[in-house]
């Protein structure tokens, strides 16, 4: 049905090489591991609400109210963590196969962005501007652009370039950019012959946003909400029936105020897609038979369509389960490459 893709063209001139090794995986693994806790801007958010939450349990019922929700919440974290699997198995995984040994991994630095290439499945520009949270070890390099977290191996990354990723004061650039005489990045490859091309249009990135968010609000609020109805019911029980109005209210102020931060994070979240990818700008997609090239901005990719766990279409919106940032316009995806891939992928056909 498809004809096979060709080879993703290799970075020019790139400023560092590395092949990858049986170690690699490992290492990546660590590094990210040991980041992520002390940098995980999400953690760090929610360990605020429950922080929040905990402060007006107590306040309002003492300690026995206070005792009683973090029982609740114990007990529904134990299901989600007996339902997926740990933190280091699924990163784990996930380095293993992007970074499996004998792939070739090259950078090239620019003055504004540098350019990485990861085998034959990814050609992706960072600007450096964009760059937060910055962590060197002796294996790895590790930091935060926007809400994606993203570790490389050390060789890839001269010392003489790594003054370039530091992040700079807001509305500058790095110094050492400005210094750094290096020439501008030339443009990522476009694809030959895509499949289908969609030019975004006003709308089209608040789409991306809001539907799976969407989806995600409401698996939080069927959270929440069960969470609710465990304390209330043992409020009841150990206090009586008189401490669950206030309880019931309490619980109301609550879900507004995770509801007004909600709103808050999605609404940025809009702001940095528009800016990333303003109303004009080509989205991409070339379908093979056992992948595709996608070129989306500044990220050109190959997605194997075994990564894939499942496939939802809805209002305009094909986000891809188990692929980082898979959310793309419904219109790259035609009807047929959709029925494709659920009749090759048995794990996508028994989700559907």
């Amino acid at each position: 049905m498809f004809a096979p893709l060709p080879p993703m063209p290799a970075l020019p001139d790139p400023h560092a090489v590395f092949i990858t090794h049986e170690d690699t995986p490992r290492a990546l693994t660590e590094a990210t591991l040991d980041w992520v806790p002390r940098h995980s801007h999400r953690r760090r958010r929610n360990a605020l609400r429950w922080l929040i939450t905990a402060g007006v349990l107590y306040s309002l019922w003492s300690l026995s109210g206070l005792l009683i929700g973090l029982a609740a919440c114990a007990a529904l974290v134990g299901v989600y963590r007996r339902r997926w699997n740990s933190d280091p198995a699924r990163t784990f995984a996930m380095f293993s196969s992007v970074a499996a040994p004998g792939t070739v991994m090259a950078t090239r630095f620019g003055p504004d962005a540098f350019d990485i290439q990861l085998g034959a499945d990814s050609h992706r520009r960072i600007r450096y501007a964009s760059i937060r949270d910055l962590a060197v070890t002796t294996e790895a390099v590790t930091f935060r652009e926007g809400w994606h977290y993203h570790t490389y191996p050390r060789e890839l990354f001269p010392d003489n370039t790594l003054e370039l990723l530091v992040a700079p004061a807001p509305g500058t650039t790095p110094a050492a950019s400005t210094d750094s005489g290096l020439p501008a990045l030339p443009p990522i490859p476009s694809l030959t012959e895509p499949t289908t091309v969609y030019f975004v249009e006003p709308g089209t990135t608040s789409r991306l946003v809001r539907v799976p968010a969407r989806r995600y609000r409401v698996r939080r609020a069927i959270v929440f909400t069960v969470l609710a109805a465990i304390y209330l019911a043992a409020l009841y029980l150990i206090r009586g029936g008189a401490a669950v109005p206030p309880a019931a209210a309490g619980i109301l102020v609550l879900a507004t105020g995770f509801s007004i931060a909600y709103v808050i994070d999605r609404n940025k979240r809009e702001r940095l897609l528009a800016q990333r990818f303003p109303p004009g700008t080509a989205f991409a997609a070339r379908f093979g038979p056992e992948a595709a090239d996608l070129h989306v901005g500044s990220l050109r990719t190959r997605i194997q369509y075994e990564w894939i766990k499942n496939i939802v279409v809805e209002d305009g919106v094909v986000e891809l389960a188990g692929i980082d940032g898979g959310v793309y316009p419904r219109e790259l995806f035609p009807d047929s490459v959709i029925a494709y891939i659920h009749a090759l992928n048995a794990e996508v056909a028994a989700s559907r």
